[in-house]
C-alpha cells in the first residue's frame, strides 16, 4: 500500500484553513469507515445467533429422534449438517470477535514530537500547520488500512450469506424426501 505523502517542498504556503477542511473531510470518512466496520460485525452477529439457534433446534430434534427412534437417514443427514453449521458458527465469529481496525485520533506520545514543539525556528502557527499535514496525511493511512480490512470482511460476510442462503433450501429439501 502506497503512503500518502503532501509535498513538503514549499509546505509553510499551504493555508491552514485549507488544510485543517482537508483534515475535517478526512477525518468525516475515517468516521464512515469505522461504522462500516461496525455494520459488518453486526451483521455477522445477527448470522451467528440465527445459525446457532438452527443449529440448537436440529441437535434437539436430532437427540429427541435417537432417544425415541432407532438410528435413521435424518439423523446422519442432522448430523452432517450441525458440523456445516458449526463450522459456519467459527467461521462467522472471526467477524465478530475483536478485529484490527484504526481508530480516530492517537494518543499524545506519538503525537506529541519534541523537535516540532520545542523548535525556534518556526513560528507558532508554522507548528500548528505541521501537526495538521502529518494528520492528514495519518488519517489517510488510516483510511486505507480500514477500507482493505472492511472490504476483507464484507467478503467473507457475503460468502456466507451466499453460502447459507442456498444450503437452508437443500438441507430442507432433503430432509423433505427422506421424510416421505
Amino acid at each position: 500500500m502506497k503512503h500518502f505523502k503532501i509535498p513538503k517542498t514549499e509546505w509553510k504556503t499551504i493555508p491552514i484553513d485549507s488544510a485543517n477542511f482537508i483534515l475535517v473531510e478526512g477525518k468525516d470518512y475515517l468516521d464512515y469507515t469505522l461504522k462500516e466496520s461496525d455494520k459488518i460485525t453486526n451483521r455477522a452477529y445477527s448470522l451467528v445467533i440465527l445459525l446457532s439457534t438452527v443449529l440448537a433446534a436440529i441437535v434437539g430434534y436430532t437427540f429427541t429422534k435417537l432417544i425415541s427412534d432407532t438410528f435413521s437417514s435424518v439423523i446422519v443427514m442432522n448430523l452432517y449438517f450441525s458440523f456445516i453449521l458449526g463450522g459456519f458458527i467459527v467461521f462467522l465469529a472471526t467477524l465478530v470477535f475483536p478485529r484490527s481496525i484504526m481508530q480516530k485520533g492517537r494518543i499524545p506520545s506519538k503525537l506529541a514530537q519534541g523537535n516540532l514543539l520545542l523548535n525556534p525556528k518556526l513560528k507558532s502557527d508554522e507548528i500548528y500547520l505541521s501537526y495538521v499535514i502529518r494528520e492528514i496525511e495519518n488519517t489517510q493511512d488510516k483510511i486505507d488500512y480500514n477500507l482493505t480490512k472492511n472490504k476483507q470482511r464484507r467478503i467473507k460476510l457475503e460468502v456466507s450469506l451466499y453460502i447459507i442462503s442456498a444450503l437452508l433450501p437443500i438441507y430442507l429439501s432433503i430432509a423433505f424426501y427422506i421424510v416421505s
